[in-house]
């Protein structure tokens, strides 16, 4: 339990845990880590980095520069998901994330580029976006209908039965279609063919998406999260248009 402890204390200290950051990416000398974090003095550096030594998160290479250790990479691969979380505290306090099955959860970092956006005008902006950009497809969850024209060919669409309701609609709309229904769509996703995406988590004790916050991204590693998300929840789903 002491050593647990320990481990805690170098995790709640920023120096260090930039430190640690740092070198996730690179093997930097002690001089070199003292210019990156800069404000700090040489000796200050030394300190954090010999803590941080102790607990086996670091080790000198044969050039005496810092890397993780195989055990750092192990802790920080295991602490990137709570510290996404805590420092956008704000939004995940009020959100329940915890739909989303443990694999998922512990690659939640994967958003760390994207846009966390409020009120109901710019997230309608974002959304019209989506769907004007598109190319030739589009990936939607969602409980209600989509509010906006689709430029795009193809659909794949995860929805509750209600929505069934608008089929003959949409087809006249000349769209190619794959559907999966869910009984209860809780969280929703939409994203395209052109690298953008939206997601809509529940505000907590709702089992509803709230379409008022939403977490935007346009960049790789959010978009491979988002789309984890539409395969898992796709699997569940029953399919009912399996092929366009």
């Amino acid at each position: 339990m002491e050593d647990f402890s320990n481990l805690l204390s170098v995790f709640s200290n920023a120096i260090r845990m930039r430190i640690l950051i740092i070198l996730e990416e690179n093997t930097v000398s002690l001089t070199d880590l003292t210019k990156i974090i800069g404000k700090i003095s040489h000796s200050e550096i030394s300190r954090h980095l010999g803590k941080l030594t102790t607990q086996s998160l670091i080790i000198k290479d044969s050039s005496r520069k810092y890397k993780l250790s195989s055990f750092g990479k192990t802790i920080i691969s295991l602490f990137k998901p709570i510290n996404f979380i805590f420092k956008n505290g704000y939004y995940f306090k009020n959100h329940n994330i915890s739909i989303l099955p443990e694999h998922l959860l512990q690659e939640i970092h994967l958003l760390k580029s994207s846009e966390f956006i409020s009120g109901t005008g710019k997230i309608m902006f974002k959304m019209q976006n989506l769907a004007e950009l598109a190319n030739k497809e589009i990936w939607l969850m969602i409980d209600n209908p989509f509010p906006f024209s689709w430029s795009v060919e193809k659909a794949h669409l995860i929805v509750p039965p209600s929505m069934l309701a608008n089929e003959s609609e949409a087809r006249e709309m000349g769209k190619k279609f794959r559907v999966g229904l869910l009984p209860k769509v809780s969280v929703s996703i939409s994203f395209s063919d052109m690298n953008q995406g939206l997601i809509f988590f529940p505000r907590l004790q709702k089992l509803e998406p709230d379409y008022n916050e939403a977490i935007f991204l346009n960049d790789n590693n959010g978009m491979k999260f988002i789309k984890k998300i539409w395969d898992y929840f796709w699997k569940k789903s029953e399919i009912i248009v399996k092929e366009f």
